[in-house]
């Protein structure tokens, strides 16, 4: 998506039901901002919500920054990564939707409106799904 502009890369993490779990909108896609992204989104769940599978896209960024996560003890040792092309679809399905949404809203001026904009989108679909 952009915002003023640039490109910004939105991580979304949801589960295997298609429910939201975390989303983090970054101005770049590095290590960091995937290191930073998966510990966000692993911190805020208990120890037997933790995955077990992380199904990503083939950027190399992602299981970088996992192998990371697990060498720092908040990604358990057992969590197995697949990166495969298809296996994302869950996600590409859900975010086609959140850009049907932003599109009429006609560009974003900062990250902030931007990852409030899509917070507000998040929680109207989280409730209209029941």
């Amino acid at each position: 998506m952009k915002v003023r502009g640039q490109w910004a890369y939105l991580y979304r993490a949801v589960d295997k039901h298609g429910n939201t779990i975390d989303f983090y909108l970054s101005p770049t896609r590095s290590t960091v901002a995937a290191k930073r992204f998966l510990g966000k989104a692993l911190n805020g769940l208990k120890d037997w919500q933790k995955p077990m599978v992380i199904n990503t896209d083939k950027a190399p960024t992602h299981g970088a920054a996992l192998a990371e996560l697990k060498k720092g003890g908040k990604c358990p040792e057992g969590t197995l990564h697949r990166q495969a092309k298809y296996l994302s679809n869950v996600i590409e399905a859900d975010h086609g939707k959140l850009k049907q949404l932003i599109r009429p809203v006609r560009g974003l001026k900062t990250l902030e409106t931007a990852y409030a904009t899509i917070k507000g989108f998040g929680a109207m679909r989280a409730l209209r799904k029941g």
